[in-house]
């Protein structure tokens, strides 16, 4: 059942209007509240995130609403922030 579960996520998640998913590269074993605190301030509403831990680095996958603020305003922010080595708008 769990696989079922990854699949319509998978395909539900492009469905939803006015969300957009946001990729973060931070430094091995950084938490992910920095973003969150520095995302919530811009007013970007995040409505999920994942966390992957690679070799090196941790990636984090944000589900986020943005309504009045500008993405590359946003990834100029997150850029500033010391653990963040990378921030990419994926479709």
């Amino acid at each position: 059942m769990w696989p079922l579960r990854i699949l319509a996520h998978r395909l539900f998640e492009r469905i939803r209007p006015g969300e957009l998913r946001l990729e973060v590269e931070l430094r091995a074993n950084e938490s992910p509240s920095v973003l969150l605190e520095s995302l919530e301030t811009r007013g970007v509403a995040v409505r999920a995130f994942e966390v992957e831990d690679a070799r090196d680095r941790r990636r984090v996958a944000l589900e986020v609403r943005v309504d009045d603020v500008q993405p590359e305003a946003v990834t100029a922010e997150l850029m500033r922030l010391e653990p963040v080595l990378g921030v990419r708008w994926a479709n």
